[in-house]
């Protein structure tokens, strides 16, 4: 019988062992694949005036995946969303796209930053969406215009 509770005691161990290494695996797994996907992040967005009095959306969006975004040919007038290779914008307030990217890039590599630009007047929120990670969403308040 003594021989028999330390061999107990040594396989409930291991499967105490097995079990805390299959949660940290679950959870490694998770972390880095969202990191190696195709991922997007917000990292700015202001209003510019032009000359005219109008009202410019600047949403800055950066790759922070490991894979390159394609962003294919991007300039939109018209509607309420449009879809940019591998992204999907929508504008859920505010009005109609006018939109376009800075500078239309074809490809977004990692690291690299992009402009979007869209006529914003009042509050406008857009929903930026990746297929691989999921939506980002921004809102955007140009200032009211002065009388004058």
């Amino acid at each position: 019988m003594k021989a028999i509770t330390p061999i107990i005691a040594i396989i409930i161990l291991l499967l105490i062992t097995i079990a805390v290494a299959g949660m940290a695996w679950v959870f490694v797994i998770g972390y880095y694949t969202g990191l190696t996907a195709k991922n997007i992040q917000i990292s700015d967005s202001y209003v510019m005036v032009d000359m005219a009095g109008t009202n410019w959306a600047n949403i800055v969006i950066s790759n922070i995946g490991t894979e390159n975004i394609s962003l294919g040919e991007c300039t939109y007038f018209g509607g309420t969303s449009v879809t940019c290779g591998d992204m999907t914008i929508s504008k859920t307030s505010g009005g109609g796209l006018d939109a376009g990217f800075v500078g239309e890039p074809k490809v977004l590599a990692k690291g690299q930053p992009v402009v979007l630009k869209d006529v914003c007047s009042g509050t406008c929120t857009y929903r930026i969406i990746i297929s691989s990670t999921g939506a980002r969403t921004v809102t955007v308040t140009a200032p009211p215009k002065t009388p004058g």
